[in-house]
């Protein structure tokens, strides 16, 4: 357990630590053995697959009402658009598959910095994450994308409940979601 690079689900990469992850957190949705073993993205913490528009630009999901963290603490969309926010604190939260997410949920420039600096400098958030209710969460991306539930799989897609979130040392003790 000490080789993984990180507990924290915005900063873990490694794939065998992702498994591992999954011990601890849950994602809008995750990957699970279909009838012919081979894995496939299903649902985890939202009620289905996401919804996308006609372009794919827009992905809504439902998540399940009545979910908790281990203290039993309600679990919201709004905990889940701080914990995929976290990724762009990259002076504090580096590594994990922030790259798959940055340019497809915020305006970058040429050299692929984005605008938003993540919830530490900029409390607001990223507009391109709504959360109009406890349980949907709505993102609007910079460009189709047909994969978005892949994306939703991965640890980094966690819910962080903002007034546990210690920064670069959440890692240290993770609030668990699941399983």
């Amino acid at each position: 357990l000490d080789r993984c690079d990180s507990w924290d689900p915005a900063r873990v990469y490694y794939p065998f630590c992702w498994n591992l992850q999954r011990l601890i957190t849950r994602q809008l949705m995750t990957n699970a053995p279909d009838a012919t073993n081979r894995f496939a993205v299903v649902p985890d913490l939202a009620t289905g697959p996401g919804q996308p528009n006609p372009d794919r630009t827009v992905w809504t999901y439902k998540i399940w009402p009545d979910l908790r963290f281990e203290d039993g603490s309600p679990i919201t969309t709004a905990d889940l658009k701080y914990g995929i926010e976290r990724m762009w604190a990259r002076d504090l939260i580096n590594g994990g598959p922030s790259d798959y997410f940055l340019c497809l949920l915020d305006r970058c420039d040429e050299s692929g910095t984005p605008d938003y600096q993540g919830p530490y400098q900029d409390p607001d958030g990223l507009d391109s994450i709504a959360t109009p209710d406890p349980t949907t969460i709505v993102f609007t991306l910079t460009r189709p994308y047909g994969d978005f539930d892949h994306l939703m799989a991965l640890p980094a897609a966690a819910p962080v409940p903002k007034a546990k979130d210690t920064g670069d040392g959440y890692g240290q003790r993770p609030v668990a979601s699941g399983p």
